[in-house]
């Protein structure tokens, strides 16, 4: 424990098992957390029983344009041990049945944090930040 980095991983579009669509600008990795898959028990990929702790990735800053212009989104990524990506969910205004109205330019996964298990359905919930929504106001 000094203080360096013990290993890498990028996941990019072109590396680390990444299988998702990224445009130019998506901003993939604009904020990132992981499961809490130690505390609740389960994990985002409940079921897996693989013990390797997930990510929700946004990829918001601008860019991703889901459903209208810069309107953001989160990926679920799905980890193997190794620390590449086995699979991905999309969350968006497209796509993984966000019950949500996203708006141009809300920018959704500006910020991601893990919250705990707030319905008690066994998977841990997800805390979005969509920095530019502006609903109520200019």
């Amino acid at each position: 424990a000094d203080g360096t980095a013990k290993d890498h991983q990028k996941i990019s579009s072109t590396e680390g098992g990444f299988q998702g669509i990224l445009a130019d600008e998506d901003r993939f990795g604009s904020s990132v957390t992981k499961d809490e898959y130690r505390r609740s028990g389960q994990r985002w990929g409940a079921g897996s029983g693989r013990g390797v702790p997930d990510l929700a990735v946004g990829a918001s800053a601008r860019y991703d344009d889901d459903g209208g212009t810069n309107r953001g989104s989160v990926w679920i990524l799905f980890m193997n041990a190794d620390g590449t990506a086995k699979d991905h969910q999309k969350i968006s205004d497209t796509e993984g049945g966000l019950q949500g109205i996203l708006d141009d330019h809300d920018l959704f996964g500006s910020s991601v944090t893990s919250i705990g298990d707030l319905d008690s359905d066994g998977v841990p919930d997800l805390a979005v930040g969509a920095s530019g929504d502006d609903d109520g106001g200019t």
